[in-house]
């Protein structure tokens, strides 16, 4: 699963994390700011120390939020373009954290993201300050996560509170991070080692507790995370 980050001004992201992030993503990396009113973007392909490199380099031209992205391929090829962050118009860019059923298409070379920003590309410019525009497109990905940034240094979250907040940064989800025992490539070959003192039941990949319609129903996954590895059995041809 992709992640996406929020690197508020004046908060800091570590090498640490960068690179962690980037060994359970490693289909690509990009992120986006603000520089004299356009929108500085920056991809990398193929190692994370150029990811870290150009991104130590841009810093002194931080002068507000900073978005990130780390990609794991599902639809479109592994190449720049399908790297976020993605342009939606001339004002706003954004990246995004899952899987938009209705716009992917396993046998093209565009993944479903660039596929979603073509289809809200005739917005208004400043469709970011209209709350009904972003509540449909809450409704519209479900519960996937997206961060839009315009030329005004602005930005939005949709889904904010399914995402989580860590040391004053804010990522779409916690894949990443080192304590993750679920590997979501291989998902029938996972083991949790995780001992939690609740009694309650949580979901083996993102560690989440389990409601209870759902505890019986997705072999130890949340909701969330069993649509997910439908979807990647679908891609690889498994079902």
């Amino acid at each position: 699963m992709c992640v996406a980050i929020l690197k508020p001004n004046k908060s800091t992201i570590d090498n640490k994390t960068i690179k962690q992030c980037w060994k359970k993503n490693p289909h690509g990396g990009g992120f986006m700011y603000v520089r004299d009113g356009k929108i500085v973007i920056i991809k990398e392909l193929s190692k994370v120390d150029n990811y870290i490199k150009l991104f130590r380099e841009h810093e002194k031209f931080f002068n507000g939020d900073v978005v990130l992205h780390f990609r794991i391929a599902t639809s479109g090829e592994t190449d720049l373009i399908n790297t976020h962050p993605h342009k939606v118009n001339n004002n706003i860019y954004m990246v995004h954290n899952g899987i938009i059923e209705r716009c992917e298409d396993i046998n093209s070379k565009f993944s479903d993201t660039i596929n979603f920003c073509t289809f809200i590309s005739n917005l208004p410019n400043s469709f970011m300050k209209n709350d009904s525009i972003l509540e449909l497109i809450s409704g519209y990905i479900n519960n996937d996560k997206m961060i839009f940034l315009n030329r005004d240094n602005e930005v939005k979250i949709i889904n904010e509170s399914l995402g989580m907040w860590i040391g004053g940064n804010w990522f779409s989800n916690n894949h990443w991070q080192e304590t993750q025992k679920f590997n979501l490539w291989n998902h029938n070959n996972y083991e949790t080692r995780i001992v939690y003192n609740d009694n309650k039941k949580h979901c083996i990949e993102c560690e989440y507790e389990i409601g209870k319609y759902e505890s019986n129903q997705y072999n130890g996954l949340c909701y969330s995370c069993y649509q997910l590895s439908i979807e990647n059995d679908r891609f690889y041809g498994e079902i």
